[in-house]
């Protein structure tokens, strides 16, 4: 372990520290400290920028060559990140094309020589010296629907610089730490006890959907009367909800998909009036419209069990309900995990999930769209108070009326950026850049690349579209066609954003709500097609606080997803 000579020590990390900070759910209940910052380096267009004389934002749906995608040009590298210390890169993201090798140099604490100096695909795949690849799938995978992701942390004491000679899409996302922290030299991580860390850190996110077999569950076993809230658990006194399990069993003749979005789940903390928890009983689990199969360490679902273990702590008391709204009554099976806490409960954080449509709550909405400075920014997340933002599902509907004039080759024609394809339907809904806000700032934190770069691929653009899933994001439904439902998921455990007075993330919406064939503008008339956004948030809030998302109406749940002129799905 390095560290920096004649520098208080505060909180000392080894290199497995670090990897067994990639999983635990219970430190995200611990407020962050004053110094702890969250950030990410992208290669976003800086012709996006604030404009303090107008307090407008200038260029801010641009996503064109008007200017260069990195830090700045230093000796002929593109810096791709330069950051103060002490920190560390959790995330790095990329999508490389086959024929792409560029290089990539990581300098750490103003040392001359890069601590890495080799290509992208090497750093992938190489495992130091050693002749094998690199063999930690669940740290680290390549080609994921186009996409790469490497969670093994890189720390840095007072800074890092990372260049390259050949400009690539990246992210890097990373947090910083108080000063007096110590992390571990990156030069050790190919050491034998690191190497030891990393294999069986990697085989633990291989088994995140096991549930402790060690543990007490309780078992709940109740109907749900439709048109009612029947209350699932409630207990007094302090505690934490650390393991939710749930088996779903459906009506004869019902349809999974409506009753799981009219079946809202609910859990209030501390005898609040306001429940911190308002989702689809379906959709809190991390899918949208029906049973889609995926696991990863908060969230996840089989065919015959859905879990959840996100860490949830209480002072005085939780209660836990489902409302439901369909017309069929619903036989419930639970089973879930308490424990004592280990620490005073004002002092820890309380889990919040929301799902909404569209929700501005306080902010002015003419600013985002079409026309305003803020346009095409779609409100994810808006909230006040101290907390970790630690995730979404993100559910896209996006259906369109298939095209009269055929495409010149299969599906609705050949997605190609300079060839001359002839494409029957400009469908997609993606490549919105996340923008997140933190403590009242005017310039993003987070200046994204796309949101499907976001979860963690790349390039979906046409088929065949794929299902996947990791220990930290998933796709688990998406349509052969790319037409219908398809739901998303990432969840930033080790790399969630802290934040001490307020945070809101956006991401670009480019397709509205309806929107016509402008590549045959004849067809069909005016906004024949749709494309609607929800989502679930995931984040952690001072206790003692409420968010300010209401509750939202059946027809918003249901019945809105459908084409227009078609029948309502009831």
């Amino acid at each position: 372990m390095g560290h920096i000579r004649g520098m208080k020590m505060g909180k000392v990390y080894t290199y497995r520290d670090l990897l067994n900070r990639l999983d635990d759910l219970k430190a995200l209940a611990v407020p962050p400290a004053d110094e702890e910052i969250g950030g990410a380096f992208c290669n976003y267009n800086r012709d996006c920028r604030y404009d303090p004389e107008t307090d407008t934002y200038q260029n801010w749906s641009q996503k064109g060559d008007g200017s260069l995608y990195c830090e700045r040009v230093e000796n002929g590298e593109f810096v791709l990140m330069d950051q103060a210390g002490p920190g560390v890169i959790w995330r790095f993201w990329t999508c490389l094309q086959t024929d792409e090798n560029p290089p990539i140099r990581i300098y750490i604490d103003g040392q001359p020589d890069p601590v890495v100096d080799m290509t992208v695909p090497e750093f992938f795949k190489v495992n130091g010296d050693d002749f094998p690849s690199t063999n930690y799938p669940n740290l680290i995978s390549t080609e994921r629907s186009r996409g790469w992701l490497s969670y093994l942390p890189i720390p840095f004491h007072r800074h890092i610089k990372i260049t390259t000679s050949h400009l690539f899409m990246h992210q890097f996302t990373f947090t910083l730490f108080p000063k007096d922290t110590v992390l571990p030299d990156f030069r050790d991580r190919f050491s034998v006890e690191n190497n030891i860390a990393r294999a069986e850190a990697d085989r633990r996110l291989g088994e995140c959907d096991q549930p402790d077999g060690s543990l007490a569950w309780t078992e709940v076993s109740t109907d749900a009367a439709a048109g009612e809230e029947t209350v699932l658990f409630e207990t007094a006194g302090p505690g934490a909800i650390y393991g939710l399990r749930l088996y779903p069993s459906f009506p004869a003749g019902c349809d999974k998909a409506e009753l799981l979005r009219k079946l809202v789940l609910k859990i209030y903390w501390d005898g609040r009036e306001a429940p911190a928890v308002w989702t689809p009983l379906g959709d809190f689990f991390g899918a949208a419209m029906g049973i889609h199969p995926y696991r990863t360490v908060p969230n996840g679902m089989h065919r015959l069990e859905f879990y959840s273990n996100w860490y949830m702590p209480y002072g005085d008391g939780a209660r836990i309900v489902v409302e439901n709204r369909s017309e069929m009554d619903c036989p419930l099976h639970l089973e879930l995990h308490t424990e004592p806490l280990d620490r005073e409960p004002d002092t820890l954080l309380r889990f919040h999930a929301k799902w909404h449509p569209e929700e501005f709550l306080k902010v002015d909405p003419t600013r985002f769209r079409e026309g305003g400075d803020r346009h095409p920014d779609w409100p994810v997340l808006l909230t006040e108070g101290r907390g970790r933002f630690c995730g979404l599902s993100l559910h896209v509907y996006n259906n369109w009326r298939d095209p009269i004039v055929p495409a010149d080759t299969w599906w609705y024609g050949k997605w190609h950026p300079t060839l001359p394809y002839h494409v029957s339907i400009d469908w997609f809904w993606g490549e919105g850049r996340e923008k997140v806000f933190v403590d009242g700032s005017k310039t993003p934190s987070i200046f994204g690349t796309g949101c499907e770069d976001y979860i963690g691929y790349a390039f979906s653009a046409e088929p065949p579209f794929v299902r996947w899933d990791s220990p930290f994001a998933a796709v688990p439904q998406v349509p052969l066609t790319g037409k219908g439902h398809t739901s998303h998921c990432r969840y930033q455990i080790a790399d969630n954003v802290p934040f001490h007075r307020d945070f809101q993330f956006w991401v670009e919406k480019y397709k509205p709500d309806l929107w016509r064939n402008v590549l045959n503008p004849e067809e069909h008339g005016d906004a024949q097609n749709c494309t609607y956004f929800d989502v679930i948030c995931y984040w952690y809030l001072e206790a003692g606080k409420d968010d300010d998302y209401p509750g939202y109406s059946t027809e918003e749940l249901w019945d809105r997803y459908h084409l227009p002129g078609e029948p309502e799905k009831r």
